[in-house]
């Protein structure tokens, strides 16, 4: 199933209580409001299930600071709502994963990170941390 808005794309994996989300360009506050918001009425389908995040943030433009603190309150949410990793395939700019991970830190949310060249590295260790 794949919901959309503005760039931002939202996949589940519902057999692997996955969630995907993936952006091509410049995103802002409302677009990541509505993710948010998006991941956790999916996994409000999953009571008491364990779920894990993946982030495609290969072709994410650097993100501006209004967007940088909605998405530190993206991981503190999330968390709040059972997600218990999140997993990031990046893009080449060195500035945009380091950027992801301080967004991490800064929520002070338990989240297990992982940063990886693709969907597939980053769906198997999701899976993977959601079993154990």
């Amino acid at each position: 199933m794949k919901y959309c808005m503005g760039i931002q794309i939202v996949e589940v994996f519902e057999d692997d209580y996955i969630i995907k989300s993936s952006a091509d360009g410049v995103t802002n506050v409302e677009e990541i409001i509505w993710l948010k918001n998006k991941l956790i009425e999916i996994a409000q389908n999953w009571p008491g299930k364990k779920w894990g995040y993946i982030a495609d943030i290969s072709k994410l433009q650097t993100v501006s600071t209004e967007v940088s603190s909605v998405l530190v309150n993206l991981h503190t949410e999330i968390f709040e709502n059972g997600c218990s990793c999140i997993g990031f395939v990046e893009p080449i700019n060195a500035f945009i994963s380091r950027q992801a991970a301080v967004h991490n830190r800064l929520s002070d949310a338990e989240l297990q990170e992982g940063h990886f060249h693709d969907f597939d590295e980053a769906f198997n260790w999701a899976k993977n941390i959601i079993a154990s």
